[in-house]
């Protein structure tokens, strides 16, 4: 453990040989598609005529246009727990003691009606803050001034101003607090919006003006969240003087009050366009983002999904709150099934931090998909353990993190402990079932096929002896390693010999293909002579109250020998025990 009470570990899933977003199906529950339909994944929607800017927050350039009045409240995250699309997100920072930021751009050309979209992400901690806008003035005035009018009419000067908010008592259930001709007295109005935004995952938030004729009531005000209508107004009067135009869509991170203390939240793929843009499609299919159904029709390659037949409400034996899917990138290959936790706990009695029925009932998938299948990252407190965060993700391995003649998925996982008392001796179980794999065991002989890494060499589950030499449930431990609790030891099942690292390993039926587990710093594997899964699990330690624990994958498939890639992976390892 370092100094600031952090821990770094590194885990490897290797699938070797040579994973499909989530989505709603399109016009599912009211689901209204728009320019963004045509352009699966965003590509090319920045060329659309009716599109006035695009911003994807891959690199700075997303700057060139836009005002700030604080800069430093913005900025680029590569944190693929965070980024909804591409490499990158924005990062709305507000500052505790400070009334924050306001973004804006100021259109080339004004005009009467205009959409604003962003995928955004709001923490379940965050305060209540303004959220986008859209505003315009009259001829003669500076674009500014209709955010810098507030508590003047907009019939003493002409301008409008349409503002999201969110409540003070209720930090993500949006209001309105727009600036208008009708407006009941110097300051803007407060008019309600029935719906929620949803809590650490991304959603699609869509905003639209309609100025009105200037001696009619038609004007408009439009909402739409994940593509669902959840406002209209339609009989507005924004201006009585028909020089006021539409200049300018903004972003805020500002409250009228200093933010009690800081507050993040997120923000990516943001269109301003002159018709309705929609949620962003996953695919040719028309699905919309972020979660997106499992789509036979998938590019082929390495994709991330959540399969429902993994998430029984009936059962909650049956329900695999954690798990994700993943494609494999063999032509025919099948996929694997992780249960990224299936169970996290801690002490000898087995105490709860995350089990994998949790919030069965209700159905809430923790996993947030990109529309390209490849990343997926949750974070969720532990409902055992108030204050205790685990953090997962999932994305497609880079060239430099894969073993030569690999390709594969970057694990990661985080666990804080914000509560008031240690955790000891925390054990995850984190298990790769490898049943939906072409041509790989199932349900026996699955110990033949199975390999640790023993004094240097690949050696079969069924070559180790244990005290029970008839256990079909085995279990090794690293060397060195403190806890030395692997379930297997209460069945007779403990393998006598400690492994060289935390690295297990399962071929296809005809040797050719291979699926590795890996994690460092390691604790131990579990195996099942009869069931189609494998581990090699982490070892975390105590965490004291304030300490976090981090660990890092990768997810791998090739057809090489176990004896190099094996070796290779423990010559990389990094686990190292208190002596």
């Amino acid at each position: 453990m370092s100094a600031s009470g952090t821990i770094s570990f590194v885990c490897v899933l290797l699938l070797l040989g040579s994973v499909s977003a989530q989505a709603l199906a399109a016009g599912d529950g009211g689901i209204s598609l728009g320019l963004a339909a045509k352009y699966p994944g965003d590509h090319g929607l920045e060329a659309d005529p009716a599109v006035l800017s695009f911003s994807a927050y891959e690199d700075e350039s997303w700057r060139v246009g836009w005002d700030c009045s604080d800069w430093g409240s913005y900025r680029l995250t590569d944190d693929p727990r965070v980024v909804f699309s591409g490499t990158h997100s924005l990062v709305k920072t507000g500052r505790a003691g400070s009334e924050g930021a306001t973004l804006s751009l100021d259109l080339a050309q004004p005009t009467d009606v205009l959409y604003h979209r962003v995928y955004a992400r709001f923490s379940e901690g965050a305060v209540n803050t303004r959220v986008m806008g859209i505003s315009g003035v009259g001829a003669g005035l500076p674009q500014w001034k209709a955010l810098g009018s507030a508590g003047i009419r907009p019939t003493e000067l002409p301008y409008f101003c349409a503002t999201l908010v969110t409540e003070d008592e209720h930090p993500r259930k949006p209001m309105w607090y727009p600036y208008h001709i009708d407006q009941k007295g110097p300051w803007g109005d407060n008019w309600p919006i029935d719906v929620e935004f949803p809590a650490d995952r991304w959603f699609c938030l869509e905003m639209m003006v309609k100025l009105n004729a200037p001696d009619k009531a038609d004007g408009e005000l439009h909402l739409w969240v994940d593509g669902k209508p959840v406002y209209a107004k339609t009989d507005l009067r924004w201006r009585t003087d028909p020089s006021v135009r539409i200049g300018r869509a903004f972003d805020m991170v500002y409250r009228s009050k200093p933010f009690p203390h800081t507050s993040t939240y997120w923000v990516d793929n943001r269109v301003i366009a002159t018709e309705y843009i929609g949620p962003m499609v996953a695919n040719d299919q028309k699905q919309t983002a972020p979660r997106a159904a499992r789509s036979e029709t998938m590019p082929s390659g390495i994709r991330f999904f959540v399969d429902p037949q993994r998430r029984s409400k009936t059962d909650r034996e049956q329900h695999m709150q954690y798990g994700l899917s993943i494609r494999s990138p063999w032509d025919g290959g099948g996929d694997v099934f992780i249960n990224f936790p299936e169970h996290l706990e801690y002490n000898t009695q087995g105490l709860s931090i995350l089990r994998h029925w949790d919030d069965w009932e209700n159905g809430r998938v923790p996993w947030i998909i990109t529309p390209d299948g490849r990343r997926a990252s949750y974070e969720v407190e532990s409902p055992y353990e108030k204050g205790v965060i685990v953090q997962a993700s999932a994305r497609l391995a880079t060239a430099d993190e894969l073993p030569p003649g690999t390709s594969g998925v970057h694990f990661s996982m985080r666990i804080a402990n914000g509560s008031q008392h240690p955790l000891p001796d925390i054990r995850p179980l984190l298990c790769a079932q490898y049943r939906g794999l072409t041509g790989f065991p199932a349900w026996s002989a699955n110990f033949d096929h199975s390999f640790i890494l023993v004094k240097g060499k690949p050696t079969a589950l069924a070559d180790l002896p244990t005290a029970d030499p008839n256990a079909t449930f085995k279990g090794c431990v690293v060397q060195g390693c403190p806890q030395r609790d692997t379930r297997a030891e209460r069945q007779g099942g403990l393998i006598e010999q400690d492994m060289d690292a935390a690295v297990s390993a399962v071929e296809s039926l005809d040797g050719r293909r291979k699926l590795v587990v890996w994690w460092t710093p390691g604790k131990s594997m579990i195996s099942n002579a009869n069931i189609p899964c494998i581990h090699a699990d982490p070892y975390f330690g105590t965490l004291e109250p304030g300490d976090s624990a981090s660990a890092e994958g990768l997810l791998l498939f090739a057809d090489s020998d176990l004896g190099p890639l094996m070796s290779s992976l423990k010559a990389r390892d990094r686990t190292s025990f208190a002596k």
